[in-house]
């Protein structure tokens, strides 16, 4: 087929206009659109590249990267471009115009979004557009525009903007074609549907005629939806999670009112949160309690228990599940709310010296996450290295992937409830004794020794590990003959995580001496946690205690 001028050539050899081509025809092959035209007759006197119809309509996509060196559209550019122009002609004939580009198209995004929220021309330019926008406005009612402010209106009514990344677009792109397609790298699944659409431009393409062609381009089928075996597994790597927070909560839990914001947020338009604290502030056992109230399929990750990949799907077969995360869990949600979890991301943070090189793949996963719109994205990070690592602050900063809540320390009316569940008279507290109790996990060791006469006698959280220590030793030490070796076990553990900047180790490094079963009734007393061979402390606090010379804030 030779190409046609503006058409083959100029779209498909280039990279972000064929990214976002084939984003849509995944739409197509995953059921959420109906069918999709490219070029049809060559590109569209308006400018539009392809239609996207929807059981609700057509949509009219124009994509341009960038405008020369602009850093965004302005209005007037968007004039010059001709784009104002294509959008008018395609909302008069009934579609809905979608503008994509690389660069923010905001004053256009901001005021359409406004028309919609209006009940008519009045209405909005009364109540919805304020000073900001009235120069704007003014703009596209001038004569050369649209020509008026109810045509502006009614025309604004009709437009959408983006402006995602292409790495963003690649990635969704990628998921979203590991879902559909057996056994395939996602990303060369969507290079092989970007010929497929160059080959067949202006033909519709509906999910039947799409999944056709796709066979002849050598491209199977997957059966992942609703795949056993990735349940399963999805399953158990969240069952682990939850089993390793075990030791870290609180008995009664304390309700806190950050997961009701939390809850309140995913079940209105939120994606992506990510929950900061200072340590011990209970950031696990808030997810945890999240993932309790929310009810649906969830996959969770410690980042902390990784290693490296440079690819979301090296992570995932890494976990066992054979696929990126991201495309486990839709595959087990098929299109139904999920919540992907990602615990104590400050393991990869500069500060903490652990896995930094990890972050740019657990970003990648969060940016899959856009191909899958019924999925969420929680994460959990130290206050501590949220601020002194700018690589996290990117991720809640303005424009960022995330939105940031803040989980505060437990109020002196909580920790007095506390206090009396376990039988412990709040009275005696010192003020500082109560400031120490405020965070969860001080409360957590407290509890351990809430029989012993002297367990009010703490004067610092030093103390307070210490006598924890202290309890768990004897209690494991009446559990077994001979002596557990307590020491050995601990010393062992923390001088191999010392030795690889990991706050898990292999249980082999305890095979040695025969420490595993000293290990194993350590686990049960919950000093430590075991799963998939893997051994830690249950908080990584303990570390800290154990190896005092470590920099871990």
């Amino acid at each position: 087929m030779s190409p046609r001028p503006g058409g083959e050539a100029d779209k498909f050899g280039g990279r972000y206009e064929g990214a976002w081509t084939v984003a849509r025809l995944l739409e197509v092959l995953a059921g959420r659109a109906v069918s999709l035209q490219v070029e049809r007759g060559g590109i569209t006197p308006d400018g539009v590249e392809f239609f996207l119809r929807r059981e609700n309509g057509v949509e009219a996509h124009q994509v341009k990267r960038q405008a020369g060196r602009a850093r965004s559209w302005t209005l007037l550019a968007l004039k010059k471009a001709g784009v104002l122009a294509g959008a008018a002609e395609r909302v008069e004939a009934g579609d809905r115009f979608h503008f994509i580009s690389l660069i923010p198209s905001g004053d256009l995004e901001e005021l359409a979004d406004r028309a919609r929220r209006s009940d008519d021309t009045r209405d909005f330019v009364a109540r919805m557009l304020g000073k900001e926008y009235r120069l704007g406005f003014d703009q596209l009612c001038a004569a050369d525009a649209w020509g008026g402010p109810e045509r502006a209106w009614r025309v604004l009514r009709g437009c959408y903007a983006d402006w995602s990344s292409e790495r963003s677009v690649r990635a969704q792109n990628a998921a979203l074609a590991e879902l559909l397609f057996d056994n395939e790298d996602g990303q060369h699944v969507a290079s092989e549907l970007g010929d497929l659409v160059a080959d067949n431009l202006g033909l519709t393409l509906d999910a039947a005629k799409a999944w056709r062609l796709a066979g002849e381009h050598g491209l199977r089928r997957a059966a992942l939806l609703g795949s056993t075996s990735i349940s399963e597994r999805v399953e158990q790597l969240t069952t682990r999670w939850l089993n390793e927070l075990g030791g870290e909560l609180l008995r009664p839990p304390i309700a806190r009112t950050e997961v009701d914001e939390l809850v309140a947020r995913f079940r209105g338009d939120a994606r992506v949160l990510l929950l900061s604290a200072v340590a011990g502030a209970g950031k696990s056992a808030a997810l945890r309690e999240c993932v309790e109230s929310l009810g649906w399929p969830a996959l969770a990750l410690r980042a902390d228990r990784l290693v490296y990949g440079p690819s979301t799907r090296g992570l995932g077969e890494q976990l066992g599940l054979g696929v990126s995360p991201v495309v486990a869990l839709a595959a087990v949600a098929q299109d139904s709310p999920a919540l992907l979890v990602i615990d104590q991301l400050d393991a990869v943070s500069l500060a903490s010296g652990r896995a930094p090189e990890l972050l740019g793949t657990l970003v990648e996963l969060v940016e899959e996450r856009a191909a899958y719109p019924q999925m969420r994205v929680l994460m959990a990070c130290r206050a501590f290295d949220l601020a002194s690592d700018e690589r996290l602050r990117a991720l809640v900063a303005p424009g960022g992937v995330a939105s940031e809540i803040k989980l505060g320390q437990l109020s002196h009316e909580e920790v007095a409830a506390a206090l009396e569940s376990m039988g412990l008279d709040a009275a005696r507290l010192r003020p500082a004794q109560r400031e120490l109790l405020q965070l969860p996990l001080h409360l957590v060791l407290l509890a351990a020794v809430a029989d012993d006469e002297h367990a009010l006698e703490f004067g610092t959280a030093k103390e307070l590990f210490d006598a924890f220590w202290q309890r768990k030793r004897r209690d494991a030490e009446r559990r077994r003959e001979p002596r557990v070796r307590f020491a050995s076990v601990v010393g062992r553990i923390a001088e191999r995580m010392s030795a690889s900047q990991r706050l898990s180790v292999a249980l082999v490094a305890l095979d040695e001496d025969d420490l595993a079963a000293d290990a194993e009734l350590l686990t049960s007393e919950h000093v430590l946690t075991i799963s998939d061979d893997q051994v830690a402390f249950f908080h990584e606090s303990f570390f800290d205690c154990v190896r005092p010379g470590m920099d871990r804030a």
